[in-house]
Order: structure tokens, then sequence, then C-alpha cells
């Protein structure tokens, strides 16, 4: 793979591969009689990292398949690279991977498709939006902003994807019945469903007026743990000061345990200050996210922190930490919130690990 994505395929050469992992040419040769026969080879094995399987009634299971896909990508540059080297190639005459693009790609707009008319069915798709269309759109899509995040590591890829499905393909509620049931937050800011109009970056200041403000901040890393031990970190908010990046977090009475969409936790910041915290997502083992308000009764202000866990293998976890505050409206906490950078959230994810993978 990483021959391919570095030197193509007709520059990348046996000699270089036979190198790197350590065989003899005539070695190779045996397990593959001809490059093509390598190059396909290693095109299908990229390909058996992928799964997509939306349970075809809920908008947000459609979004959740695509955006986890899109993280277990960022976690593995040289997977994307390789492919969207030979994608490029594969357009020329007489390339070996021009048929399997071909075909690639028409699965994949066939299965996205097909798993959008169901929706379709059940009114849950923008009035105007036809699943087919639908379909070609979040495939050249997915391939050009993957292609500018190989550029331009700040891009968040599942976040833009995820803007485009919520903002421009499902109703304002289907992405997200969870969250809609669990209470009555605040519609979803603007700048979610125009972020592909606009920087794809987060920032310290705000954005150009002609511009919108992205106001979305991910990451990602791999943990070598089970995806249920990381989850039960996080889900217990007695255990969360422990990997909390910010060191803002000093303590949560214990019984606490977030089991459903609804609860509440109270936790007690390091400047002795209580917070409120409703679960407006949760999926025992794979997902859980809140929002935070500073008195019981208050209204809360419209951020959102969330947690995404995706099973590798049995004992590694795709861990995907976001901070999500398109809703927030409170000018007094604006600039805290532009000041929550990837490096925040990437401290937590460090921190973290060790306690996940030191269990």
């Amino acid at each position: 793979m990483e021959v391919f994505a570095a030197h193509g395929y007709r520059a990348g050469s046996f000699q270089d591969i036979a190198d790197r992992v350590g065989m003899s040419q005539s070695s190779l040769f045996h397990h593959f009689p001809t490059k093509r026969d390598l190059l396909l080879a290693v095109l299908a094995e990229r390909d058996a990292l992928d799964h997509f399987h939306p349970d075809g009634v809920h908008a947000e299971s459609f979004v959740d398949e695509i955006t986890a896909q899109a993280r277990r990508n960022a976690a593995r540059p040289g997977i994307v690279e390789l492919y969207t080297v030979l994608a490029g190639e594969s357009v020329t005459e007489g390339h070996p991977a021009r048929g399997f693009f071909e075909e690639r790609f028409e699965r994949l707009r066939d299965e996205y498709a097909e798993a959008l008319e169901a929706l379709e069915a059940r009114g849950l798709l923008r009035e105007g939006v036809r699943a087919r269309t639908a379909a070609a759109s979040l495939v050249a899509l997915w391939d050009g902003i993957q292609l500018q995040g190989l550029l331009d590591r700040t891009i968040d890829v599942p976040a833009v994807l995820r803007a485009y499905l919520e903002g421009s393909v499902f109703r304002p509620a289907a992405a997200a019945p969870d969250r809609a049931a669990a209470a009555a937050p605040t519609p979803r800011h603007p700048a979610a469903a125009e972020c592909l109009d606009g920087r794809m970056t987060d920032s310290a200041s705000p954005a150009p007026a002609d511009q919108p403000e992205i106001r979305i901040v991910s990451a990602s890393r791999e943990i070598a743990a089970p995806a249920a031990a990381i989850f039960e970190l996080i889900a217990d908010p007695a255990r969360q000061p422990e990997w909390d990046g910010n060191d803002n977090l000093s303590e949560a009475a214990p019984g606490q345990r977030i089991h459903a969409a609804g609860d509440e936790f109270v936790m007690t910041n390091t400047g002795d200050r209580k917070r409120y915290n409703r679960i407006t997502e949760f999926e025992e083992g794979r997902r859980v996210s809140w929002r935070t308000r500073p008195e019981q009764d208050a209204v809360e202000p419209g951020h959102e922190w969330k947690w995404a866990l995706d099973p590798i293998d049995e004992s590694t976890t795709l861990v995907t930490h976001t901070y999500d505050w398109t809703d927030l409206d409170d000018p007094t906490r604006l600039q805290r919130a532009r000041d929550t950078r990837e490096a925040n959230l990437a401290a937590s994810l460090e921190r973290l690990a060790a306690l996940a993978e030191s269990r």
C-alpha cells in the first residue's frame, strides 16, 4: 500500500514492494504473478476495511454510518493516500484499476441510493431532494473533501459530511431523533448547514463577515483497548476528571453512570462551580453526547460534547471527541468556545488512552 500510495501504480516497482515487505522478488511473484494482480489484491484489502449498514429507518443511522467510516479513514491516512492516487490514475487509458473503480463507484451510488430511498419513503428527506442524486453527490463530496483533507490536515472530513447530510439532505429533525425526543434543544445554527461554503477549520477569532463560522471541532485517535472498557471511562462522570485534557473538571459524585438519552449528571469544575449536564444522544458502548448548563433550571447555552467509539478489532478502538457549538448564542461564551481547539480535545484523548491502555 505504501509503495503504490507514494509512487502510483506505474512508478511503484516490484523491487520496491519486495524490499518493503522483506521478501525477494521471486517470492513476491510466487504470490502475485503480475503487478496487476498485486494491485487488485491491495485494492480488495483496502475495500475490506469499509462497511455500511444503516438501519433503513432512522436518518441518524445513515449519518452515523457515513461519519464513522470517515473517521476510520482519517485514522489511516496512508490508505486514503493510496486510494486517492490510484483513483486519479485509473482514468488513464489501460490502467488496470479502471474496472475496479468503475464498479466501486457504481456500487457505492447504489448502496447509498437504496438506503436513502428507504428514508425518502418515510418522509425524512428534504423537499426536492432525490435519493439517487443525493447518493451521487455524497460520493463526489466525500472523495473531493477527502482529497482536500490530505492537503490540509485541519479539514474535518467527518464534520463536513455530517453537515452536508444534516443541512442539505435530511429534514431538520430527521437526522437527530434522539436529541429531539430527549428534551427541547434549540435548532442547529445555520453555519452547520453552510459549512461547505466556508473554512474547514476552527478559529480562535470570528470568521470574516462573508464566511460562515465553523463551530464544530473534532479529534480522533486509535486506543489499544476494547470499546466497552473505554466507554465505561466516559459514561461514568466520576471518572471524567481523570482524563479531562482541559484540567477543568474537579469531581462528580459516584452513582451517576449514564444509561440513556435524557439522563442528567452534575459535575463540579475546578472553580468549585457546579455544571448540570443533559444527555442528548446515547448508544451503549458506541456514542454519548451531552449539553451543559450553569444552573439546574437555566437554559442551555447551546454547546455539546460528543464521543463516538468505533471498534477496529476486539482490542483496538477508534475514538472521536467532538465539541459542537453550532447552537451557542451566549456572547459571553463565544470566545472560550473559539479557543477550544483540536489540541484540547486531543489532550483528553491522550489521557483517556493512557487510562484505558493501562487496565
